[in-house]
């Protein structure tokens, strides 16, 4: 416990010491509590060159809190003169006394960020609460314009108090006009209806259509008037074409499965495979509500993997648990979003290429790699079984969606490789070899 401390606490530190050790910047506060000044507690700032350190230390057992603003007097040498002086924490932090200015600072010892209001510090100085024998060491002091409010916003929801995580907490905020249209797609009668669709069952197509495209109609309003997507890899704004491309998503998708033949009527090989598919994968549902959010932007914005920078992972997690959907399976699902975007139109290419061509191309492929999850060991690079064969089936679906014909020659190539999987023993170049 003691050495992890240290690492904790004290080498970190001293692998700043040159922030502390010079003098010429070094500011001592009084620390002004309801009482009056607090001589056990001392707070300090130094400074080297863009460099900032704050540190508060109470030298006692009582609690306590209270506010600093101006330093103790120094002595401050001008040419041949010498005369005593103070400063402001503002200055001393190098800070805006303007509105709109808000600054962020990173505790080592709690790995907590904390932002306060630069107009506040600099009106009224920091004020700071210590239990007892209790040090706080601030540093990467970072100043920010709060142009479009979401700083002032992480300030009136942090309450003075620390964020594990305040990038991505602020990235939230950010997002958040976009994620109050887009929870609405996650819910759990949305994948119930998802469920009906892929089981056959058209009679809710045209609700499932307005509903969407409600959604859809909203999303864009929002995301092309008010979202501002400065400080993340979204793109400004996103064309009206998005709600044909959803439509037309949503209408491809109900055929696939409507033209399954039911009892009586054999299906074909492609329609067999992908129909008994699914009931090794029973995210599959999942994998297709998060699609109809994710294609049609793919479709409409090309070279944009959406996931990510929209943050899905985190609003699913916190919201599709409800509807029975495990939290291990969630990344997954998105990922599969991307996929079927990424390969719709994989096999319009197949003619004259050979099954190991095809299969060599496809693990060339970085989201193919990722989707598998491919490796490299001991110069080896590995596929994950399970995940290999639901790619499988990920690439029948997005045949059958593309239309483009030729089922039976697709079907050939993904259970050729389906039966060759078992004895390549997980590695890629062996399965290579194999087909």
């Amino acid at each position: 416990h003691l050495v992890g401390e240290h690492y904790r606490r004290i080498f970190p530190l001293m692998k700043l010491r040159y922030l502390f050790a010079d003098a010429r910047n070094f500011r001592l506060y009084d620390f002004h509590a309801h009482t009056g000044v607090n001589q056990a507690v001392f707070a300090y700032t130094n400074r080297l060159g863009s460099s900032r350190a704050l540190v508060l230390y109470n030298n006692a057992y009582e609690q306590t809190s209270g506010w600093f603003s101006m330093s103790a007097p120094y002595l401050e040498r001008l040419d041949d003169e010498t005369r005593h002086t103070s400063e402001s924490l503002c200055s001393a932090l190098d800070l805006t006394a303007k509105a709109g200015y808000y600054v962020t600072f990173h505790n080592p010892i709690d790995s907590l960020t904390y932002i306060r209001s630069s107009m506040e510090i600099c009106s009224k100085g920091m004020y700071a609460h210590l239990t007892g024998y209790e040090t706080q060491v601030f540093l990467n002091f970072q100043e920010v314009f709060d142009e479009f409010g979401l700083y002032h916003e992480m300030a009136s929801l942090l309450q003075g108090k620390g964020s594990p995580n305040f990038t991505h907490e602020l990235a939230l905020l950010r997002l958040r006009p976009l994620h109050d249209w887009i929870l609405p797609f996650i819910e759990e009668d949305q994948l119930i209806l998802m469920v009906k669709l892929i089981s056959g069952d058209n009679s809710c197509l045209d609700m499932v259509k307005q509903r969407w495209l409600a959604l859809y109609r909203g999303l864009l309003q929002v995301w092309n008037t008010t979202f501002h997507a400065s400080g993340s890899s979204l793109p400004d704004q996103v064309p009206q074409s998005a709600l044909r491309a959803l439509l037309e998503y949503l209408d491809t998708t109900a055929r696939v499965f409507s033209d399954i033949p039911k009892s009586g009527n054999p299906p074909s090989q492609l329609q067999r495979f992908l129909a008994d598919s699914q009931r090794v994968m029973p995210e599959f549902p999942v994998v297709l509500l998060a699609s109809v959010l994710v294609v049609p932007l793919a479709e409409t914005v090309p070279g944009h993997r959406w996931s990510a920078p929209l943050m899905l992972e985190t609003l699913f997690d916190q919201h599709l648990e409800a509807a029975g959907v495990s939290h291990a399976v969630i990344p997954r699902t998105l990922l599969g979003a991307e996929f079927i975007h990424h390969f719709r139109y994989w096999a319009r290419e197949i003619e004259g290429k050979s099954s190991r061509e095809l299969l060599e191309r496809l693990f060339r492929d970085q989201l193919f790699q990722e989707y598998t999850r491919c490796n490299w060991y001991n110069n080896v690079q590995w596929f994950h079984k399970e995940s290999f064969q639901e790619a499988l089936v990920m690439l029948a679906f997005c045949h059958l969606c593309s239309g483009s014909g030729g089922n039976d020659q697709v079907f050939s190539l993904l259970y050729s490789w389906y039966t060759k999987e078992p004895l390549a023993e997980y590695r890629v170049y062996q399965l290579i070899e194999l087909v």
